[in-house]
């Protein structure tokens, strides 16, 4: 009766530490410069080529448990010029589908500082960002990293 007893305390004492130490460095891994560095350089890769024009982050960090910060996301037009500027992006995912399927599915997102830079280089031009669009003629054209799926979009002013 002893024996089983302390086989199950030591089930139960590794399934706590299992359910707090797995989360924890998780959480120190992903929190980790080099971590960051690369979640930040894959932010620029994929949003370049979604956009089809340059894109820098200044960086991407992984909060507990399930939201990501970018920062200091800039967007340049076709003449090279800013045409949009991000302070700060604050993206919740679905974790449990993360886990599931191993793709992230945003559920929420706060854009803060924005500003956007819209002009014509001459008076019969189209404006600076007449010709980005996130839409593409053929799904092969789409990287298979990432789906984008709209539910709703809302704009307060403040």
């Amino acid at each position: 009766m002893i024996r089983a007893y302390r086989i199950i305390r030591a089930l139960i004492v590794a399934a706590i530490l299992l359910g707090v130490v797995v989360p924890m460095g998780l959480y120190m891994a992903m929190s980790s410069p080099w971590a960051q560095e690369r979640l930040r350089h894959a932010a620029e890769v994929e949003l370049t080529r979604l956009l089809g024009t340059e894109v820098s982050v200044g960086g991407v960090y992984f909060e507990p448990f399930n939201t990501i910060s970018i920062e200091d996301v800039s967007v340049e037009d076709d003449f090279g010029k800013k045409a949009l500027e991000i302070k700060d992006i604050d993206a919740r995912f679905e974790l449990s589908y993360f886990l599931s399927t191993g793709r992230i599915a945003v559920d929420y997102a706060a854009v803060d500082g924005l500003k956007v830079h819209i002009y014509k280089a001459t008076d019969n031009s189209p404006l600076n960002i007449a010709g980005k669009t996130l839409e593409t003629e053929t799904r092969e054209e789409v990287s298979e990293s990432y789906t984008i799926v709209h539910r709703e979009c809302g704009y307060t002013p403040w």
